[in-house]
């Protein structure tokens, strides 16, 4: 965001980032559709970082085909 001269609310996305990684973890003995959650919240925050110029590992290598 910064790079393109949008000034971030840092404390704005910690909060929301927070409250996202909190609601992540639930119990392994969790029905399959929580289970299903868990793993689109996981996708979403991974995401977000990414959207906020954080390391992620959800684009882990450059998108475009190598030739």
């Amino acid at each position: 965001m910064e790079e393109n001269g949008i000034p971030p609310n840092k404390t704005k996305f910690t909060k929301i980032y927070v409250e996202m990684h909190s609601r992540m973890f639930t119990s392994k003995h969790a029905s399959q559709a929580r289970q299903d959650r868990r793993i689109e919240r996981k996708r979403a925050a991974e995401a977000f970082k990414f959207w906020l110029g954080l390391p992620n590992s959800y684009y882990g290598s450059e998108w475009r085909l190598e030739l």
